[in-house]
């Protein structure tokens, strides 16, 4: 049946799409908590903005947390209470904006990686020559009896074959295809040359 022939393939896309939607979610959770700027371009504007020597001013990086805010400091005197307004400082936020920093570098990364890794697994497993010359990189073996069961035996099992082919020795995985061929050699004469998968 051709949805068993494609099962692990299906499943092999679903799992690769679903790293990738994890991180973009993460991203956009985290951008949800914070009002006051933008999580998602939190890096690019540590990068883009430099203050002058000396400077007081906030920089555009420091919205998320801010180093100093304006407060006043309320206490009872001799004279009643004292109200005392100036600027605070917030020690803990600049540690946390370094923490965030090194978050959202590794976020992105992680969206980079995983969409990379969706890409380069429709590359390999949809299109089947460029699938099929990964392998022949892989096990330095090309001839008839390999394309022809490479090409026939379905998404699921061009999964398999490329897995085979990254964890064993290329003489290997020779020897076991040209066994499993020759135990399937009555089906191909049987289906005019085509394995039958069920």
């Amino acid at each position: 049946m051709l949805y068993r022939r494609h099962t692990l393939l299906y499943l092999l896309f679903f799992m690769k799409f679903m790293y990738l939607g994890f991180s973009i979610a993460i991203m956009g959770l985290t951008h949800a908590k914070f009002k006051i700027g933008s999580f998602l371009t939190y890096g690019f504007e540590w990068v883009g903005s430099e203050a002058p020597n000396g400077s007081t001013y906030t920089l555009i990086q420091h919205k998320l947390f801010p180093k100093m805010t304006a407060c006043e400091i309320k206490r009872w005197g001799a004279t009643g209470l004292d109200i005392t307004r100036g600027m605070c400082v917030l020690p803990q936020n600049v540690s946390n904006s370094y923490i965030f920093l090194v978050f959202w570098i590794f976020l992105m990364l992680t969206i980079l990686g995983n969409f990379i890794g969706c890409i380069l697994c429709l590359k390999q497993y949809l299109v089947k020559s460029e699938g099929y010359s990964k392998l022949v990189q892989c096990t330095f073996w090309n001839d008839w009896n390999l394309r022809h069961l490479y090409w026939n035996v379905g998404g699921s099992g061009r999964v398999v074959l490329h897995h085979l082919a990254d964890n064993l020795h290329p003489c290997t995985f020779e020897k076991l295809i040209r066994k499993y061929w020759w135990l399937k050699r009555n089906e191909f004469v049987q289906y005019n040359g085509h394995l039958k998968t069920s």
